[in-house]
């Protein structure tokens, strides 16, 4: 008697998908293919955001004597390409991180 299974062929197969055997069970299971990402090894350093070009001013201007908050601003809407509503929102919250408020 012939076995009928034995000629049989699993649907992956008919669709050219890639099968493996698991030995302990006996089954046929479809394989993961594994791809590289190579583009990340070639591409090119990350540009500055605007958040830390803006920081990176911050500390530089905040170093020297008698820099108001108007001359911090006035340097992140030259410098960074910012809004002056931006600006000021940039420096309150690097403010706010670079200096945070003591226990009262």
């Amino acid at each position: 008697m012939v076995d009928q299974k034995q000629g049989a062929v699993n649907k992956d197969e008919k669709v050219g998908k890639p099968v493996a055997v698991d030995p302990k069970a006996g089954a046929v299971a479809p394989t993961a293919s594994v791809t590289t990402n190579d583009t990340a090894a070639k591409t090119e350093p990350a540009t500055p955001t605007k958040m830390e070009l803006a920081t990176e001013i911050y500390k530089r201007m905040r170093a020297v004597k008698d820099v108001t908050r108007k001359d911090i601003i006035e340097k992140f809407i030259a410098d960074v390409k910012l809004t002056k509503a931006g600006a000021s929102t940039y420096y309150q919250m690097i403010k706010d991180k670079q200096e945070p408020m003591g226990k009262k």
